[in-house]
């Protein structure tokens, strides 16, 4: 009996994963950024950014492991702070809230009074952001770089 329904479970799980396919979520702009808290220790920035999920299926972002850098310099990581649910097949914009933490800033410091005094400098971000879907997460890498000012 035990073995029977085994065969049955294993049966049903190779029929229903052939039809799970996983298409590219795509980000296709940055479309604003507001600092919510800036001070010595770091900032919080929320980015909200325009996302397509083509698939069938809802995506869960839950982590994050990303570096920072200010005219290309490094500036120190960033992690989102909450979990983000993107619905299937949409096209809309997510609003990302990003704890900085300026580890390694002091090499940064002229690109902030850049910023502050109405200046352009480029931002850069790297490293991967974690997606699940039932259950199953894959690390997605991201390279961003734009010119921005305050």
């Amino acid at each position: 009996m035990f073995l029977k329904s085994k065969i049955c479970l294993w049966l049903l799980m190779a029929t229903l994963s052939s039809c799970i396919t996983y298409k590219e979520v795509e980000m296709t702009g940055v479309e604003s950024y507001k600092i919510e808290r800036f001070d010595a220790r770091g900032a919080e920035i929320e980015v909200v950014v325009r996302v397509a999920n083509p698939n069938a299926y809802k995506i869960k972002v839950t982590h994050s492991d990303l570096d920072l850098y200010l005219n290309g310099k490094p500036a120190g990581k960033a992690t989102i702070k909450k979990k983000i649910v993107m619905p299937r097949q949409s096209d809309m914009s997510h609003s990302f809230i990003i704890a900085c933490n300026f580890s390694e800033l002091a090499g940064g410091v002229g690109s902030l009074v850049t910023l502050f005094t109405g200046g352009k400098i480029v931002f850069e971000t790297s490293g991967w952001i974690k997606a699940k879907a039932f259950g199953i997460g894959k690390k997605i890498p991201i390279d961003y770089s734009d010119k921005i000012s305050l």
